[in-house]
């Protein structure tokens, strides 16, 4: 006998199909059935009645462990129980006369007949399969779903309890309910064969569990201390979460699409996806191009690259000096377009194969593109490399500033810590713009509208504590929103620096270190008339001082971070060494001698003579130099690590 090359198709749909463990059981089924239904040369010890006689077996098994499931099904719905032994029922049947067809056609293989019946049997006994296991299936999902209401249940009594005693019981009941659940949701996950609503269902149980810790304290201080507006706001808050990740979680379980899910936000970031279709535009045959078509398109395109990159240039954090590279790439990229255009013109219906005027063109343009896209990211990096250098002090002063009970400085820390977070939040965005690392892109544009949501949280939460300095329950609340925070904002870093290469990070930490030094050398130099100036030149020396050690200990952890996803070698071991002389020995010794000169500036600067002066910007010169150049140590151990790897 010859094996067909032609396979008959199951008549149900596959997309039906959700978990692993039902795509298995029907996989391994469809095997049994097609070594019948197809012909092909017998392996050695087979035999024709032996093939039957498996899928028999394979049925019986199967119907074994329907009829077990069936008894153990934890569904009070006797109905629900009926539609899975009807469903079983139709497996019983079609499996018998799959059996029965199977041994006809062994009979005479060359009948086209026997051949048909036992294919639309088998093609019955999969679809009725297929039936039941998705029925079953939904059994487990309808389980789920269940359990997670039962969640919002004990959360909406929650939100009524008036007591601190039932607020307790309930949060009890809530947590035993949540890690019970959780247990399922986590099998579910493993079990899920669509990565997207995998990742989805992922985020919203994260969200879940993250939440559960706030709504218990926000829901303690509002029952303790309800005529305050902010303790009502953080419940809300804190209970919305709650019930939009259990909301979510139940959409996904029943195959919907759930509100702002997590996957939704894995979309390229605008500019490199203008940059992928300029570059891909550009090349084509000459003979296809025609001006009145190609010409206008790729200069749109092109248009809208530098409108972007425009942005970026114009932004806040962007230095003078690349605001100026930005523009005058933008301007290369035009020069070489319309030489490009200018070639394509030339050749018009012509076809020379010695003429490389036109490959020659779309590679200047390629080269002026990247030349573009590096200053671009650059760019972007100054931003990351500011807005992260410090993301814990603006939240520590304004707790501080709460715990003292004074409402007027809590409100000025207030707005401070807005501002530093809109900036963290707008750099993340500005992080996407030229990215194409859709995963990375999902997660920080997911993690930046957490944090969104959580900055006036934060704030209000402050001002709860402003107001109940010595409420337990007020401090308890704060510390939650604390802890979120800085968990939220160390995810947020971790996946930018991920996005960052390394190279253009250190480049950017190497100038603006330099920078940093310039601006403590102004402060030094400049000389003041008064206290007031030269307390002012004092704060900017110190804030120098300070940029230059969280520059260095932001390279610490970010090439620390790189090296652990290395596989370790001699080369990785000598980037550590250099990692850990920064951190352990240069960044101490800076310090140190930064604040001795800080305190030097602050007691006696006004009385400083000319020489005294130069005598201090070339200690504060030494001491600088102390960190940069470990800095540049760092970067040659990497480019030696990267030259190892490339050979």
């Amino acid at each position: 006998m010859v094996r067909s090359s032609h396979q008959q198709q199951p008549f149900f749909n596959f997309d039906q199909v959700k978990s692993k463990t039902v795509m298995d059981l029907i996989t391994k089924l469809i095997n049994e059935v097609t070594n019948i239904t197809e012909t092909y040369p017998l392996e050695k010890g087979e035999t024709a009645e032996g093939l039957v006689q498996a899928v028999d077996s394979a049925v019986a098994r199967f119907l074994a462990m329907g009829e077990q499931a069936i008894a153990s099904c934890p569904v009070a719905n006797e109905a629900v129980r009926q539609n899975l032994r009807e469903a079983l029922a139709d497996v019983k049947d079609s499996g018998q006369a799959m059996v029965h067809y199977a041994r006809e056609f062994i009979r005479d293989s060359t009948s086209s007949q026997r051949r048909a019946a036992a294919v639309q049997a088998g093609r019955k006994l999969l679809h009725d399969v297929a039936k039941f296991l998705i029925a079953a299936d939904s059994v487990d999902v309808a389980i789920l779903v269940e359990g997670l209401d039962r969640v919002k249940h004990e959360l909406n009594r929650l939100r009524k309890a008036e007591s601190k005693m039932e607020v307790e019981e309930i949060c009890q009941v809530l947590n035993t309910q949540i890690e019970e659940v959780d247990v399922t949701i986590r099998k579910r996950i493993s079990e899920l064969i669509d990565n997207q609503q995998r990742d989805d269902l992922l985020a919203a149980r994260g969200t879940l569990r993250s939440s559960l810790p706030l709504v218990y304290a926000t829901t303690k201080a509002f029952v303790r201390h309800p005529e305050n507006d902010e303790s009502r706001q953080n419940r809300e808050y804190a209970h919305v979460q709650m019930l939009d990740a259990l909301n979510a979680m139940q959409a996904i379980l029943r195959g919907e699409q759930p509100r702002n899910a997590y996957s939704s936000y894995g979309q390229m970031g605008n500019l490199a996806a203008d940059f992928e279709k300029f570059q891909t535009a550009i090349e084509m045959n000459p003979k296809d191009y025609r001006k009145q078509k190609h010409r206008p398109e790729l200069e749109g395109i092109l248009e809208q690259i530098v409108s972007g990159s425009a942005s970026i240039a114009d932004a806040e954090s962007t230095r003078a000096s690349r605001k100026q590279r930005i523009v005058a790439e933008c301007n290369n990229v035009r020069q070489a377009l319309q030489d490009l255009l200018e070639e394509y013109e030339r050749n018009l219906g012509r076809h020379d194969p010695d003429n490389q005027d036109v490959a020659l063109g779309i590679a200047e343009v390629h080269r002026k593109s990247r030349d573009l896209k590096r200053h671009l990211r650059r760019a972007i990096v100054d931003h990351i490399s500011d807005a992260f250098l410090d993301t814990t002090t603006p939240l520590l002063m304004l707790i501080e500033a709460a715990k003292k009970g004074d409402p007027t400085d809590t409100r000025n820390k207030g707005r401070i810590f807005l501002e530093h977070a809109k900036k963290l939040i707008d750099v993340a965005h500005l992080a996407c713009e030229m990215s194409t690392d859709v995963d990375g892109i999902r997660v920080i544009r997911h993690t930046a509208e957490q944090l969104e949501q959580l900055a006036p949280e934060v704030v209000h939460a402050a001002m709860l504590l402003c107001l109940r300095p010595e409420s337990g329950e007020a401090q308890r609340n704060m510390e939650e929103f604390k802890k979120l925070w800085l968990d939220k904002v160390k995810l947020l870093t971790t996946a930018i620096d991920s996005m960052t290469t390394l190279d253009d990070f250190l480049a950017v930490s190497e100038a603006h270190i330099i920078e940093d030094c310039k601006e403590g050398m102004a402060a030094i130099k400049a000389v003041s008339q008064n206290v007031h100036e030269n307390r002012e030149n004092g704060v900017k020396l110190d804030c120098s001082s300070g940029a230059i050690r969280g520059r260095a200990l932001r390279v610490c952890d970010v090439v620390n971070a790189e090296m652990d996803y290395m596989a370790a070698s001699p080369y990785t071991e000598r980037v550590k060494q250099a990692v850990l002389r920064l951190k352990d020995q240069k960044i101490e010794e800076f310090a140190n001698r930064a604040e001795n000169l800080v305190d030097r500036h602050a007691k006696r600067e006004m009385e400083w003579t000319e020489e005294e002066r130069e005598r201090e910007i070339d200690e504060f010169i030494e001491a600088c130099s102390l960190v940069h150049d470990a800095v540049k140590e760092i970067r040659y151990q990497i480019y030696k690590l990267i030259w190892r790897l490339k050979r």
